[in-house]
Formats: structure tokens, sequence, C-alpha cells
């Protein structure tokens, strides 16, 4: 992008090749855009600056005819601790409800597009979904429209709208090694700490987090974390300490916010919440993003300055703090409604899957229902994985529910072209589930022995501690299929690191390897027919990492693949394709 380029050239390259805008539900006025993902109106401008800087406002209008003022600041503020980039807003000029966002860059920096780009995707999706439950807990009204030339409502929303769903459906959305492509969390405070002009001795870090002391009652606070609904990313947020959330407060926070937004030189990448450990102005850069990010032309390498460059955005936010900080006093009552008010909004995401939770489909039943995604994640019990290129498949038994609490037993089947999610059942507080664990293993692995399986809540667990109905199972598919386990685990071994050495197209060295295991262990046979042996080598840590670090370009490389010969429309890829390399057959 040219230096001399105008706000309107800007926003045109921003729409297409970063949003991936539908001109069918498109309205573009000058340097100004807006933008039906679905049934909401997403406003896009920029302005460019003496400087040549450019100032982006996203706006994505949620309610509309909200009389009490106070009432929607306070829940808001709530809402922003389910927020990805963005602000809740109650705007008192128009008495509306708004997600707003705003950046202010260079138009050279790349980044700040990718970055606008994911909050208005994600942002316009949330948006729709809770706008009805929004709308009747503040008493106003959706503010669903459509075009001038359109003469209704869109239903055929964008593939965009499906984003998230897309990634949830990828097997990165189990285990995401994007954070392990940086340094250690030590160095990037170091680097963060240079940037911020903080002393060494102010500067903490543990695990994925590091905190500085920027200020009297103030932290800097930064990590990998796994948002809620959005899954991993990069969280830096500011801190205060913690105080009583009232209509002071919540009225204070607004009008920051929009100072942010309005300001002509103003980054707004986040919103206020209260947290446990405080008053929190908090971002996020999704996984996604940060993957995204390899594909500029700006791309030479993951690295701490990167994460500063997410981080940075809350300088302006210290700016306006400086001056006055937020109200400490007050009753706080009201805040305890606004909470619960916020999670009864944002239960809409996951009620999306209770009609696909009584279906039971049969594997083959194409499409796969992806509602299924949008439950409430428990927990992960078994993960197995098949590390084939021209398919990876990832299989899990996990803990779910919907928003009224009832927990179900569900198996999912990660696949690029043929996923298969099924409710096994619902799960009885104190009851026997064994039947239901029994019919989620045979979902899990079908007829073929994976290259990794591990139980997801212990994952240092020995052979003595895996179910039985597991082992069990493992030593039928084994005898059904005449492998020998001792013989597969030679070969994991021997590849551990590298799966697309263990998937070759050339199997020699395999039946090498895993001969000379299997005439060693017809010599010396164990009494559990190799499944320790084969359990130490498929549970490990090094093959478990491997493989997640290789999947998804397994993954993208038969996505891309299959579309280069024309046939992605012969198979269930869902909505919208999205794929992070351009790996793939030679020649496609």
């Amino acid at each position: 992008m040219s230096v001399e380029t105008t706000a309107e050239a800007l926003l045109a390259e921003y729409l297409h090749r970063y949003l991936w805008a539908d001109e069918d539900w498109l309205e573009v006025d000058e340097a100004s855009a807006t933008y039906w993902q679905a049934r909401l109106a997403q406003t896009t401008t920029v302005e460019l600056s003496s400087e040549g800087w450019a100032k982006w406002r996203i706006r994505t209008r949620i309610v509309e005819q909200v009389d009490d003022g106070a009432d929607a600041r306070e829940v808001c503020l709530m809402l922003n601790r389910y927020a990805a980039g963005w602000s809740f807003a109650y705007n008192a000029d128009d008495h509306t409800v708004d997600a707003i966002a705003a950046a202010y860059a260079p138009p050279q920096w790349d980044t700040f597009l990718l970055r606008l780009s994911e909050t208005a995707k994600l942002s316009a999706w949330m948006c729709d979904v809770i706008a009805e439950r929004l709308a009747e807990t503040l008493g106003g009204v959706p503010a669903f429209s459509h075009p001038a030339d359109r003469s209704g409502l869109r239903g055929n929303y964008d593939g965009t709208y499906h984003y998230l769903e897309t990634l949830r459906g990828r097997p990165e959305w189990l285990l995401d090694l994007t954070r392990y492509r940086f340094d250690a969390i030590e160095d990037i405070a170091s680097v963060i700490a240079k940037f911020v002009s903080a002393p060494s001795e102010s500067v903490q870090s543990e695990g994925q987090q590091l905190r500085i002391a920027v200020g009297p009652g103030l932290e800097l606070a930064a990590g990998f974390h796994k948002h809620p609904i959005f899954g991993t990313g990069w969280r830096s947020s500011l801190v205060i300490d913690p105080r009583p959330v009232t209509e002071a407060l919540a009225d204070y926070v607004s009008a920051m916010t929009w100072a942010l937004f309005d300001g002509p030189g103003t980054n707004l990448l986040g919103g206020w919440a209260p947290e446990a450990e405080g008053l929190t102005f908090q971002q996020w850069n999704t996984a996604s993003e940060i993957r995204n990010q390899e594909q500029l032309d700006s791309y030479t390498g993951h690295s701490a300055t990167d994460l500063w460059g997410f981080t940075s955005t809350l300088s302006d936010v210290m700016v306006l703090l400086s001056p006055r900080q937020p109200p400490q006093d007050g009753d706080s009552d009201a805040a305890t409604d606004a909470a619960g008010r916020a999670e009864i909004v944002i239960a809409a995401i996951s009620e999306q899957a209770r009609p696909a939770v009584a279906e039971r489909p049969e594997e083959g039943q194409a499409p796969a229902d992806r509602r299924l995604l949008w439950l409430e994640h428990r927990q992960t019990l078994v993960v197995a994985a098949w590390f084939n290129p021209m398919g990876p498949t990832v299989t899990s038994t996990e803990v779910c529910a919907l928003p009224d609490g009832t927990e179900y037993l569900v198996h999912f089947r990660r696949h690029p072209f043929a996923p298969h999610y099924r409710v096994v059942g619902a799960l009885t507080p104190e009851g026997d589930d064994s039947q239901l664990l029994g019919e989620a293993t045979n979902l899990l692995f079908g007829q073929s022995l994976p290259n990794v399986l591990a139980l997801w809540n212990n994952p240092d667990a020995d052979a003595s501690e895996v179910p039985e109905s597991l082992s069990d199972r493992i030593r039928e598919i084994a005898a059904a299929g005449g492998k020998d386990l001792t013989a597969a685990a030679a070969w994991v071994e021997r590849t551990k690191g590298n799966p697309w050495e263990f998937a070759a197209v050339d199997q020699s060295e395999a039946q090498r390897v895993t001969a000379a295991a299997r005439d060693a262990a017809a010599a010396h046979p164990s009494p559990d027919s190799g499944f320790a042996a084969w359990w130490q080598q498929v549970s490990s840590f090094d093959n478990v990492a491997a493989n997640f670090r290789f999947l998804p370009e397994a993954w993208d490389g038969s996505l891309n693949t299959q579309r280069a010969f024309g046939n992605l429309g012969n198979f269930d890829v869902g909505p919208l394709l999205v794929t992070y390399s351009d790996i793939g057959m030679p020649g496609s």
C-alpha cells in the first residue's frame, strides 16, 4: 500500500482482502462502508491524518430504543468479559448499544488490518447471535436491518458468520501450540518491560503469564490464555485495584471507551470489565489471527516484538487513566444482577446447540451437525488422532453442557472432509454412565489404530490407568486388523517428532522396523499383548505435541489439494474454507 494512498483505496483493500465482504450486502460511500454479515449493520470508516496515518472505526449496532442508559452501561461492562478485541458500549445520543473498535496506524501496517478484520468478523457474528436476548434484557429492540436495495433481512448469511464455527472444528481447537512459536514468557516479559521502561524488579512471569507494575495500583498483564468463546489467544490487559461496580464506575468507563473510539489518534481494541484481580481493560489477539500473520507481506517470523505490537495499544488507555482514576466507592449490589443478566445474554451462543442435542445421526449422514460445536465445553476425556496427509483425523470424547447445566457425553470427529459430531447421551449425576462411555469408545476409534491416544486430563497416565474399555478396544482393533501392538509402538517411537515420516508413502522402512519388533515380541510375549509398550509411545508428550504441531499443516494440505482438483464440492467441508498454509500435493 503506497504512502500516498487515499482513505477510499485503503478501505477497499480492507473490505476485499481482509474482511472478504460480499458486495451484494455491502454499501460503500467514499471512505465509509456498511456491511451486513447477517442481520446487523457493521459500519467501517477510515480517516487519514495529516501525518498519513489512518484512523479506523468499526461499529456494529446491536440494540435500538434503549431508554435506561445507566442499566445498559452496567450490562455492557459485564458483557465485555466475553468480548475479544472490541467494547460493548451504550450510545447515549442514539439510545443504542453498539460493539465498537478503533485503530490508528500507518496504512502499510498490514498487521493492524488483519487485527481489525478478525475483530470485525467475530464481533459481527457474536452481536447477531446475542441481539435478541440483549434487546430483551434492556427493553429495546434488535437493530436488524438490510441495505437500501434489499427488500428484507439477509437469510443466507455470509461465510464469515461461520468463521469461529470452522475454527472450532479444526484440530487446533483441542490443542493449540501457537504459543510455542514464540520465546519463553520470561524473555517476552523482558522485551515488553524495555518498551514500557519498567525496571527489572517490577516484572514477574509465571507459567504463560507476565505482570509488570506500570504505576501505583496499576499492572500490565499479558500472556497466552484460552478465551471461553474464541479459544486460545494472546491476552494483554491493564489491571487496576478492585473496586465496586457502580453507576459512577460504569459512566466513567463508558466515557473513556467513547473517547478512545472518537479520538483522532487513539486505539480501542478491547474493553473494560470487572475481573477477580481488579478492574481490567483487556485485549485479545486470537491464535487464528496470529497464524494468519504468516500470510502477510510484512511477516518475517514470530517474535516478542509482535506480542508487544499487540500489547502496545494499551498505551492510549494509560494516557486517559493518568489524569483521573476510576471511582472507588459506592454500592455494588446492582453489579451482581448485571453480571447474571450478561450471562443469560451470552448463553444464546451455546443455546444454538439445543435443537441438535436430541438427534443421533449415524456416521456418514452428511453434513455434520455443526451446531454441536457450540455446546459449552466442560472437559475433554480422551483424544485420538490419525496422521494421514490425505485426511488427518482427530476424535475426542468430551463432556459438554447446555446453559441449563445439563451435561452430555459428546463424540467429535474433526476431519477436513468428513466430520461427524454426535451426542452420545445425557450424563446422570452420581449415576452409572458406563454404557455411554462404552458407546463413546466405539465411536472414538472406528476400526483402525490411532498413532496418538491420550487421556486429556491425565497426560502422564501409564497403561495401568487407562480405562479397561479403551485398552480392550485397542486390543480388539489390533487383533481384527492383524496388527502387533509392540510392532506398531516401535514405528511410532522410530518416527516420534516427525509424523510426516510416520505416514510416508514409502513404507519400506516402517515394514523393516515393525518386522524386527514383531520378531522380538514373539520371542518374549507380553501378558497384555503389547498394550503397555504401545500406550507409552502413542500417549507420550513428545508424540502428542509433534502430531498436533503438524496436524494443521496436513489438514490444510488435504483441503488445498482437493480445492486444486475442484473436488471440494464432493465433501462436507462446511460453509467457510479456512487454511493457513499453501501446502498441497505436488503440482496442485
